[in-house]
């Protein structure tokens, strides 16, 4: 039970940053697909849902092709993730 003003708004914050970085890290989820090129020989096809594993999003080459700047914002969605998981579990009670 929220008893004071103070208690509301961390509550409050809490909730909104759990759904802000929920709603961003699938936003860059996206993004790292839209940026991948694929992992066809000498093809550049983009992400499959059927072709590919999500984990391939993560390396730096895919097939032939630089796969820097997909392999960073996946990267970078797992750490956000896993940051956005880890403050909704030390908060859950307020949910």
């Amino acid at each position: 039970m929220i008893t004071t003003e103070r208690e509301r708004r961390r509550v409050l914050h809490a909730r909104a940053f759990t759904w802000s970085g929920i709603f961003a890290a699938g936003v860059l989820l996206l993004a790292a697909m839209w940026w991948f090129p694929g992992e066809a020989a000498g093809m550049r096809r983009g992400y499959s849902f059927g072709g590919d594993l999500l984990s391939s999003m993560g390396k730096t080459r895919a097939g032939s092709w630089d796969n820097t700047v997909s392999c960073l914002i996946f990267n970078g969605t797992l750490i956000l993730g896993g940051t956005v998981m880890a403050m909704f579990w030390k908060a859950r009670a307020t949910f």
